[in-house]
């Protein structure tokens, strides 16, 4: 298990944008498994709506958008691993 350095002053607010279709649950599925790696409190907001999503100004769905950055919005689906890090990254850079 990887040792993270980035201190939480905060619950984290992330938002899962997307359909609800596989990609989306198996997106949701690995985010939440690295949330619990991490052992940060977090707040996880699932928007389906598409006239939200839209206002995100994304390029696709499923996305994931950590203190309004997004931090994963195409391209395959993220291991646990590599959620970990971008997660990791994004606590980083919020400081």
């Amino acid at each position: 298990m990887k040792n993270y350095q980035a201190i939480v002053k905060s619950e984290l607010s992330i938002k899962l944008l997307g359909m609800g279709d596989a990609r989306y649950r198996r997106v949701k599925s690995n985010l939440t498994e690295a949330l619990q790696h991490m052992a940060v409190l977090a707040r996880l907001e699932e928007i389906m709506d598409l006239d939200t999503i839209l206002r995100f100004q994304v390029s696709s769905v499923p996305a994931i958008i950590v203190e309004d950055k997004v931090v994963f919005e195409q391209g395959d689906i993220p291991s646990v691993e590599e959620l970990d890090a971008l997660l990791n990254e994004a606590m980083q850079g919020d400081e």
